[in-house]
C-alpha cells in the first residue's frame, strides 16, 4: 500500500521531476520528488473535497428553484432581466477569454518543440499548459454559473418550465431505468458467469439511455 501511494506520488510529479531532477537544476532526489508530489497530490484532494462540501451546503437551499416551479414576487422578474442583460457582455467576454485561454495553452509546447528545447524546459511548457488550461475553464464555470443563476431565476433556458416538466420525467425514469440495468447485468454475470463479457451491457445501456431520453423529451413536447 506504501508502496502503490509512493508511485502515483512519483507519477504526479513527473512534470516537476523533469523540470529540476532530470534538468539538474538542483540537487533534488528521485525520494524527495516522489514525496513532494505525494503530499501536494492529496493536499490539492483535501482543499477539492472542502471546497465541494462547503459550496454544496451553501447552495442546497436553492436547489428547489432548478427543479420546482415558483412564480417571484412583484417586480422581481423585471429586475433580474435587466441584471441578466447587463451581464450578457460579461458573460460573452468570459466565454471567449476561457477558449481563447485553452487554445493558446498549447503555445509553450510547440515553441519548445520547434526550438528544440532540453526536457526541463518542456516539462515546464506542460505546466504552464495546465495552468493555463485551469485558467480557462475556471473563468468559463464561473461566468457560466453566474448566467445559470439569472436564468433559474427567470425560469429560462435549461431551466423554464417546460424543462422542469421534462425533467422531473427524465429523473424518476433514470432511476427506474438504471436499476432495471444493474438486476439485468447482475442476474446475466451469475448465470453465465461470463463476466468478461456481460460488461458490455453498459455501454449498451448508455446509448439507449440516450435514445430513450430523446424520445421521451420528443412525446412530452408534442403532447404540449
Amino acid at each position: 500500500m506504501a508502496r502503490s501511494i509512493w508511485t502515483t506520488g512519483a507519477g504526479y510529479s513527473a512534470i516537476w521531476d523533469g523540470a529540476f531532477h532530470e534538468g539538474n537544476l538542483f540537487h533534488i532526489t528521485e525520494a524527495i520528488v516522489g514525496g513532494v508530489g505525494c503530499t501536494a497530490l492529496f493536499g490539492l484532494i483535501a482543499v477539492a473535497v472542502f471546497m465541494f462540501i462547503t459550496t454544496g451546503m451553501k447552495m442546497s437551499h436553492s436547489e428547489h428553484l432548478e427543479k420546482e416551479m415558483f412564480e417571484t414576487e412583484y417586480g422581481v422578474t423585471g429586475m433580474v432581466k435587466e441584471k441578466s442583460r447587463a451581464y450578457e457582455n460579461t458573460f460573452s467576454l468570459g466565454i471567449a477569454g476561457g477558449v481563447v485561454l485553452c487554445i493558446l495553452s498549447v503555445v509553450p509546447i510547440i515553441i519548445a518543440g520547434a526550438a528544440d528545447a532540453p526536457d526541463y524546459i518542456a516539462a515546464i511548457c506542460v505546466a504552464g499548459l495546465l495552468v493555463l488550461i485551469a485558467l480557462g475553464v475556471n473563468i468559463i464555470i464561473r461566468v457560466s454559473m453566474i448566467k445559470s443563476s439569472y436564468d433559474a431565476l427567470l425560469q429560462e433556458g435549461e431551466f423554464s418550465k417546460k424543462e422542469k416538466k421534462v425533467k422531473g420525467t427524465l429523473d424518476a425514469l433514470s432511476g427506474a431505468y438504471w436499476s432495471l440495468a444493474t438486476a439485468i447485468y447482475l442476474g446475466w454475470s451469475f448465470w453465465t458467469m461470463r463476466w468478461d463479457i456481460t460488461w458490455i451491457l453498459w455501454p449498451v445501456a448508455g446509448v439507449l439511455f440516450a435514445a430513450v431520453s430523446g424520445i421521451v423529451r420528443a412525446v412530452m413536447r408534442v403532447d404540449e
